[in-house]
């Protein structure tokens, strides 16, 4: 007998992307500073690991002013945006623009011209928005 597959929810363009998930990130690109601690995890209080999820990781130095811890369990290294949506991206603070440029409907070519970035990198930035609504949640407001 076979197991059915589990459907996987795919985007294929921005236009495929839920109503609320434009709302929130349109929301939180409006401050390319929040936009940074959602998606790069940069809240370094509650540091775990990104590879076996141990929570207790110690500080391990600082590589281009980005603290990195070393894990006890795995003994791997890593930071905290490690694992995340930034992870890789040499240019962060292009980040909120480059969402509203794409909330807004331009494509990639526009998006690359504009931010003078190679259009494999707006190709790569744009899944990565995909792969990031995918796994996480939309925080709930604390007010």
């Amino acid at each position: 007998m076979q197991k059915e597959a589990k459907k996987e929810r795919r985007y294929k363009t921005i236009a495929d992307i839920p109503a609320k998930w434009k709302t929130y990130l349109t929301s939180i690109s409006s401050d390319p500073e929040k936009l940074l601690s959602i998606m790069g995890k940069s809240n370094n209080k509650d540091v775990s690991c990104p590879y076996c999820g141990y929570e207790s990781p110690r500080k391990h130095g600082q590589y281009r002013s980005k603290q990195r811890y070393y894990c006890k369990e795995c003994k791997k290294t890593f930071n905290s945006s490690t694992g995340s949506i930034l992870s890789g991206t040499h240019k962060p603070r292009l980040w909120a623009e480059y969402i509203r440029l794409t909330l807004a409907g331009h494509t990639l070519e526009t998006c690359s011209k504009k931010l003078g970035i190679s259009m494999l990198t707006s190709f790569k930035w744009r899944h990565k928005i995909f792969d990031f609504i995918k796994s996480a949640e939309i925080p709930k407001n604390k007010n």
